[in-house]
Parts: structure tokens; C-alpha cells; sequence
């Protein structure tokens, strides 16, 4: 820690020009969000990493590397190269649930990350496979509170992994409302700066950092653009597979340098890019089925459900009720791969509610509770058989959680869909069950 931050994360402010991203890289949760600032050095002409683990001397003294930075420097694009800055620690914590209607930053809202996800999906390459558990989402503004964050500006992050057939590589981009001049070119932070569209300026860097003995190269593009947005695409070479697993490795980097610029200029991804009218906010994420043990799940398998979903509900709606959305927008929940959900908000003469549909595979048909164990004391579940072999539970109604009710059911294939609703007009046990019934729902 440096003798000028507190220990308790506040950070003690610091003249500099250089960029937010150039000191700290984010990662962001609904409640904490924690920058670890390491300066990194160039690694020019970087195509394909190294066999792992490293052979870096220093790894068994150190826990955290990157390479040294070599000084004086000269960087193509770049009239003067300024000295490096010593590696820092600085902390941000942000607590409570953030929003996209952060009132200090008032260019960025629900429809303003979906119209910048639709831009984004539109600058990739075609072949670019985005991960289906992590779909193009970007998060809303942490707000840290206080004035002496004006050295932060405002930014939205989003994380997924890109696939090109070589392995997927992590994908990184960050939008920040940076209206001040082009910093000034600083040795280890990039490897050549370039004259992008519409006056604008990119800043290109390869490198990397190791952790232990496993070594993560990272490619990026900065753009600083005329309408002071700045804006960060970064890909790596690995996906961490799971605490404590070793690294996904892939063969090359999913997107080239071109392909970042392209993608960091985007008109789409600006901060003063209009939103078409209409634009919805991004979904919010659903919990999918925790217990599913069959395969996992493929994007043919995901729209051929949400296909059916939606044309089931489509033929059968309760009378005077409406959909905020669409059932075929089926997502990936949870840590596994084997399970889709979907919810939407539901509108009707007594109010808003919430239809949420969950599938998955794997399942043993449930069993009613033994009458005399203590444990059906307190269950309301209804077990029924249905001719085609299947076996519903209904749940509810419930006063505790508000208006609820929910059926799942199970099918001979092990296949179980899952349809709950809350608000304050319930449909029929019956309505739901057709539902979670409709043809198409089965996972062979």
C-alpha cells in the first residue's frame, strides 16, 4: 500500500493526465468494485503466447509480474515518450444496488447499454462466437459517491469470452465519458498510437501479466474520440475455468488489432450516440435451473426452446394479460451450461407481475412427502401424474412472497420446465401446466 492511501480504499487524489484505464483495470460486481492498478510494458509484435508455465526468473520471488519497461523509448505515432510510473494500488468500493439511472451520469441509461450492446455485436467480426453464459451485456455506472471522485469519470464495462476457433480469449470493453485532452504517450502503456476516423485517436498495446506461474498476454485498443468519449476493447489468450483451475488457453487472440480499432471507433459506442427510439433496457438476468445435470446446451438447442416458448404462449394467453418482452429470448443461467430461463414482466387490469420460465435436464420426476415426516408439515406442493408420463408440482398461492404460483414439470426424458408468475392476478394452475407442456420443450 502507498504511504498517501488510507486503509480503508479511500483514495488520496493525484495530479495526473493520464487516462482512468491507464492506472486501473475493473473488475465490478452489484456491490463492490475493486481496481488493481499494474503498469504494464510492451511486448511489440506479439502473434501467439508461450507455452505455460513460465520459465521468468522472478516468478518464485513474486506473486504478481509484468515486463520491464524500457526507458528512454521511442513509440511510432507518439512527437515525445514520457517515463514510466511505479506500479500502484488504489481501491474503489461502491455498496448498494446500482442502477442504470445513475443521476450523475445522465448520458447513460437501460436503453443507452442495449442501443451500445447492439453496436458493439454489429462492430465484431462475423465469425466472433460470444460466449452464451455471458451474453453482450453492458453494466450500469458505479456510483462512488462523493467529490473527490472526479478523477473517475463515468464508466460501463462489459465482459464475455470471443471464440474464433482457436479457443476462446477473454473480451473487454469499457466505455468512460472522458471529455479531456489525448494523454500524453507513456512508455509501457502502448506500442503505437495511430489517426483514427473522424479525428480520432487509438492508442494500440500488447502485453502481459502473470499471476503465479500461468502468464496472460492481453492485446487492446484505446480510442479517444471528438466527442470526448473514450473507449477500451481488450481481449486476452485464456478463460480462468474455475477457482483454483488451471487456464483455458487459446492457440492466437480472437481479434487482431485492426478489428479492436475498428471496434473502438465505432459510432455506436459513443457517449453522445443517440438512442433509436424504442430501445428497451437490458433483461434482467434469471436464475436458471441450479439442480439440471444433463448436456449442455447448444444456441440451436436455445432457440428451438425459446422458439417454442413463444409460439405456446403465443396461442394460449390469459385473457387481458400482456408481455413486457418476448419468451424466446432464453438465457444461460447460473455458473453451469445445461439450463435456460427466461423472465419478463407481465402487465394486466390489477398491475404489473413477473412470468418466468426456467428448463433443464437431468431431473428424477419429484415424489410426494411422506405425511408423517416432519418435513410435510409446512409443504403446499400438489405432486400430479399427466397422461403422457410427466409429473407436475404446483406450488402456491403464497402470502409470504407476495402473489406467487408455480408448476414444474417433469417429463420422461428427465426434461423439467419450470413456469412461475407473480403479481396480483395469478393464472390457473392449469394455464401455467399448458404451458410448461407445450410441444418443443423436451431436451432428448
Amino acid at each position: 500500500m502507498r504511504d498517501d492511501e488510507s486503509r480503508d480504499g479511500e483514495r488520496v487524489d493525484e495530479a495526473t493526465t493520464r487516462p482512468w484505464w491507464r492506472r486501473t483495470a475493473f473488475w465490478t460486481n452489484t456491490l463492490v468494485v475493486v481496481s488493481i492498478v499494474a503498469t504494464g510494458v510492451v511486448v511489440a509484435g506479439l502473434t501467439r503466447p508461450p507455452e505455460r508455465p513460465s520459465e521468468d526468473p522472478r516468478a518464485a520471488a513474486e506473486d504478481y509480474l509484468t515486463p520491464p519497461v524500457q526507458y528512454p523509448a521511442q513509440i511510432p505515432g507518439c512527437d515525445a515518450v514520457e517515463p514510466p510510473s511505479t506500479a500502484e494500488w488504489a481501491a474503489y468500493s461502491s455498496f448498494g444496488e446500482q442502477t442504470y439511472d445513475n443521476p450523475r451520469e445522465p448520458w447513460f441509461s437501460g436503453p443507452k447499454a442495449t442501443a451500445m450492446a447492439q453496436a458493439l455485436a454489429a462492430a465484431l467480426p462475423p465469425d466472433a462466437a460470444v460466449d452464451l453464459a455471458r451474453p453482450l451485456v453492458f453494466d450500469p455506472i458505479a456510483d462512488f459517491g462523493g467529490d473527490d471522485r472526479d478523477d473517475v469519470p463515468g464508466w460501463t464495462s462489459l465482459w464475455t469470452n470471443l471464440d474464433r476457433g482457436s479457443g476462446p480469449g477473454e473480451f473487454n470493453v469499457q466505455v468512460a465519458n472522458w471529455d479531456r485532452a489525448v494523454p500524453a504517450c507513456v512508455a509501457g502503456d502502448l506500442v503505437r498510437r495511430i489517426a483514427g476516423p473522424g479525428d480520432a485517436v487509438v492508442d494500440l498495446q500488447e502485453t502481459w501479466y502473470q499471476v503465479g506461474p500461468f502468464r496472460t498476454f492481453s492485446r487492446s485498443a484505446t480510442g479517444y474520440l471528438p466527442d470526448g468519449s473514450s473507449v477500451l476493447a481488450q481481449v486476452t489468450d485464456q478463460v480462468a475455468v474455475g477457482s483454483g483451475g488451471e487456464p483455458e488457453v487459446a492457440a492466437e487472440f480472437p481479434l487482431t488489432l485492426d478489428e479492436l480499432t475498428a471496434i473502438v471507433t465505432a459510432p455506436g459506442l459513443r457517449v453522445t450516440a443517440p438512442v433509436p427510439p424504442g430501445t428497451p433496457a437490458p433483461r434482467e438476468r434469471c436464475s436458471a435451473d441450479s439442480e439440471a445435470s444433463g448436456r449442455e446446451l447448444t444456441r440451436e438447442d436455445i432457440a428451438r426452446l425459446g422458439g417454442a416458448l413463444d409460439a405456446s404462449w403465443r396461442a394460449g394467453t390469459p385473457a387481458g394479460v400482456t408481455l413486457d418482452g418476448t419468451l424466446d429470448a432464453l438465457q444461460l443461467g447460473g455458473a453451469g451450461r445445461n439450463a435456460v430461463c427466461v423472465e419478463v414482466g407481465t402487465s394486466g387490469p390489477g398491475g404489473p407481475g413477473a412470468l418466468t420460465v426456467g428448463i433443464g435436464g437431468g431431473h428424477r420426476p419429484p415424489v410426494p412427502l411422506d405425511p408423517y415426516d416432519p418435513a410435510a408439515e409446512h409443504d403446499r406442493t400438489e405432486i400430479r401424474s399427466l397422461p403422457d408420463g410427466s409429473v407436475s408440482a404446483r406450488t402456491g398461492p403464497s402470502g409470504q412472497f407476495g402473489s406467487y404460483r408455480q408448476v414444474a414439470v417433469t417429463r420422461p426424458s428427465g426434461t423439467r420446465v419450470s413456469v412461475s408468475w407473480r403479481g396480483p392476478e395469478l393464472p390457473t394452475f392449469e394455464q401455467l401446466e399448458s404451458l410448461a407442456v407445450a410441444p418443443g420443450l423436451d431436451l432428448p
